[in-house]
């Protein structure tokens, strides 16, 4: 089908450097910086509340403590295998509505801002699901009644309802999860996003603005130095050079492309790469916003959902792409799978319906509609793909390009009226369908606003009463029901089109030893045991 142009490219620059420039050895006493390079073209925010990207997440990982974590590696929610990290011990009530945590005492935040106590996570928590502190995830953190410092090392959460999983849903490390220095927030304020301070294995020591992220190990974290001195994060956003620089031994660890034929080109290359596709990946959903022409129309959106045919994404994409039938990935909780969501919902491809649609809402000779787009692979070949299939029902989709940490900072200030949004997974659908499609998620032209970039529930009546009470339910397959009772009502308002489940790609040099497998979720874990070897 589309074999991508930024793919082609990088391979035929890649053909030009031999299999011999990997001769370049490391050191396991490492003596140099480990370099890890993004697609993103810099650093969005690593203020855990105002995380815009996946990648600035993975740097997040390395400067912040969470509460607890699931098997690196892994998005595991067993609880019997969820592991301490800034807590050393945890109860919940017989109903699972108080959760109680014990902190490990001792642990250090960065640069002298003293040890993390019982406040400083009351304050991360108040702070993530406050609507005034500029969170982008307040409403997922929705269902915590309130937090109590009981002690220096004891904190407790008072939840609205019943959560057997709270430990998951709300406190593994991502996003908001990640817990702050009150202190230095407080100091900082918005400087704090470009300066963070956690009590992690290392310590933000640099920002180049477009170029990279430097992060040192931290001498007193609390299980010891890490094994590698220093990693810099750099931004290479072109697919060629990143590709090019991995394969002459100047790289250790890259995100891959997430784009046609990359993966099976470069194991072609250059076999002794290890390349891991790790699912469920994200999900990458299509926001339409519906407080504006033409997508306040819902037969404009029905039209748009009939004019794509979601297995051109599979044949593009290859072994990185998967199913996605509402707006979770399957699997998740609460989400649908194929066999819950009926024939009316999955929008077959349906070219002459999507006219017909068209015709009926005022467009009989089609639409045009102006947008922007990131340039990171996986956005731009979806947009590709999209802007191709819909221009065949009528639609035309004139694209813009820009950056991918302008895409993001755009489109949280309400500027485009089309939004290709790839997000992690979460472990349960109420957090998601809160984050993306509640009221209170509203984007806002200050940019203070939340990820509802379809203004759902605002100007047309949305999901709020029907996610509340299945929030509020405490019988768990009651309230799994509830939870894919919303995501059909969301398939039939359209504030959003399911495009695909995307696996993450990540891709290392042979001599890069991780202590564990690499099986699913994003890079979310500490490299603090990760090590260069000969």
């Amino acid at each position: 089908m589309l074999q991508s142009i930024l793919t082609r490219r990088a391979f035929a620059g890649a053909a030009l450097v031999t299999g011999s420039t990997l001769a370049r050895q490391a050191s396991a006493a490492v003596q140099r910086p480990f370099k890890f390079a993004f697609a993103n073209s810099d650093l969005g925010s690593a203020d855990p509340i105002n995380i815009r990207a996946g990648n600035d997440d993975v740097i997040c990982r390395q400067v912040f403590m969470s509460l607890v974590s699931p098997p690196y590696g892994t998005a595991d929610n067993d609880p019997a295998k969820c592991q301490s990290e800034l807590a050393e011990r945890w109860d919940a009530s017989p109903d699972n509505k108080v959760w109680t945590f014990f902190l490990r005492k001792g642990i250090e935040f960065h640069r002298g801002y003293g040890e993390v106590t019982a406040d400083d996570v009351k304050f991360t928590f108040d702070r993530v699901r406050s609507n005034t502190s500029g969170s982008l995830y307040a409403e997922g953190y929705g269902d915590i009644e309130k937090i109590e410092a009981l002690d220096r090392t004891t904190v407790r959460f008072h939840l609205t309802q019943s959560n057997p999983i709270f430990f998951a849903t709300h406190l593994f490390p991502r996003e908001g999860a990640f817990i702050v220095s009150r202190k230095a927030v407080e100091e900082m304020g918005a400087a704090f996003q470009r300066n963070p301070v956690g009590s992690g294995a290392y310590e933000f020591a640099a920002y180049q603005p477009g170029r990279q992220v430097t992060l040192k190990a931290n001498p007193k974290f609390h299980r010891g130095p890490a094994k590698l001195n220093e990693l810099q994060f750099l931004y290479m956003p072109e697919t060629a050079a990143r590709t090019i620089a991995f394969r002459k031994g100047d790289l250790d660890f890259i995100d891959g492309a997430r784009a046609p034929g990359w993966a099976p080109d470069l194991r072609r290359v250059m076999p002794s790469a290890k390349i891991v596709v790790l699912f469920p990946g994200s999900t990458q959903l299509m926001h339409l916003d519906t407080s504006r022409k033409p997508f306040n129309d819902l037969r404009v959106r029905q039209a748009m959902a009939y004019g794509l045919d979601r297995s051109v994404f599979k044949e593009a994409y290859g072994e990185l792409s998967g199913p996605l039938w509402g707006m979770n990935a399957p699997g998740t909780y609460g989400a649908l799978g194929e066999a819950d969501t009926p024939a009316e919902l999955r929008y077959a491809f349906n070219p002459a319906r999507a006219k017909a649609l068209l015709a009926e809402a005022g467009y009989p000779e089609g639409l045009s509609v102006n947008v922007y787009i990131s340039k990171r692979e996986d956005y731009l070949t979806n947009m590709l793909l999209v802007q191709d299939q819909l221009k065949k029902v009528g639609i035309t989709i004139n694209v813009s390009l820009v950056d991918h940490a302008t895409y993001h900072s755009d489109n949280r200030k309400d500027k485009n009226p089309i939004i290709v949004q790839s997000g992690p997974n979460t472990e349960t659908a109420a957090r998601w369908d809160a984050t993306y499609f509640a009221a209170g998620s509203n984007t806002t032209p200050d940019g203070r606003g939340g990820s509802n970039f379809s203004h759902y529930g605002v100007g047309i009546p949305g999901i709020d009463a029907e996610l509340g009470a299945a929030r509020l339910e405490s019988d768990g397959t009651k309230q799994a029901a509830m939870l894919r009772d919303v995501e059909r009502h969301l398939l039939r308002d359209l504030p959003a089109l399911p495009l695909q489940c995307l696996g993450w790609v990540w891709v290392q040099q042979p001599y890069v030893k991780i202590p564990f497998a690499l099986r699913s979720g994003m890079l979310n874990f500490p490299m603090e045991n990760v090590e260069l070897e000969k």
